[in-house]
């Protein structure tokens, strides 16, 4: 969640939780939608769920259904004690430069990564 973000949730009462949203653009012209810490929507529409993170020079980030995307620099080495939702701030900064997109039965393809607008829930 971005310091805008943060100031938003926290001022408004009407606002139970937010979600951080990161748009993944595939080099064969597919959206996908990572929703931090909980899925990725692939174009159909279909929620693969956060599976894990696999951290080393590269972050993985794995989701249901074989689907991982793959950070370069992981967040590891752009930010000490990276997590999920500090991929937001990594993102809109621009420290994370690449990545790589796998599925189970398809052969990898880059990816680029934008923030998009958090989804708000709200009371």
């Amino acid at each position: 969640m971005t310091e805008a973000e943060y100031a938003t949730f926290a001022s408004d009462p009407h606002i139970a939780g937010m979600t951080s949203v990161i748009g993944v653009a595939l080099s064969d012209g597919t959206s996908w939608t990572w929703r931090v810490e909980k899925d990725v929507v692939d174009p159909s529409g279909k929620a693969h769920a956060a599976g894990g993170m696999s951290m080393s020079s590269s972050d993985t980030y794995e989701f249901d259904g074989g689907v991982k995307i793959t950070l370069t620099p992981g967040t590891t080495v752009a930010s000490p004690g990276g997590n999920p939702r500090g991929l937001v701030t990594l993102v809109d900064s621009r420290k994370i430069t690449s990545c790589v997109f796998s599925q189970t039965g398809q052969p990898d393809r880059t990816c680029t990564l934008a923030t998009r607008a958090p989804i708000v829930v709200r009371r």
